[in-house]
């Protein structure tokens, strides 16, 4: 859709740097939820007893939520921008 869309070559280079970034987002993300599930099956047992894990499992959940926000907010960005050109034909 973005060739279609007649950017010019610098506008391409430009979406396809945010692509990269997207990317490399998205792959973080992607690590920090299977992180956080090993984390809890690891330590499914223990959590119970110990409240400082708990703290620690919160703290991992807050940083995907923030991180998910970033891929949801790049993504829409993203689309908006190339849509709008498309849309612009």
């Amino acid at each position: 859709m973005a060739a279609a869309a007649n950017f010019t070559v610098d506008e391409l280079a430009s979406i396809k740097v945010e692509l990269q970034h997207y990317e490399s987002r998205l792959l973080k993300l992607r690590h920090l939820q299977a992180d956080h599930v090993s984390n809890l099956e690891k330590h499914h047992s223990k959590v119970a007893a110990s409240g400082d894990k708990m703290d620690m499992f919160a703290e991992q959940q807050q940083q995907i939520k923030k991180h998910s926000r970033k891929v949801e907010k790049m993504h829409d960005d993203l689309h908006k921008r190339i849509s709008q050109r498309h849309t612009e034909l």
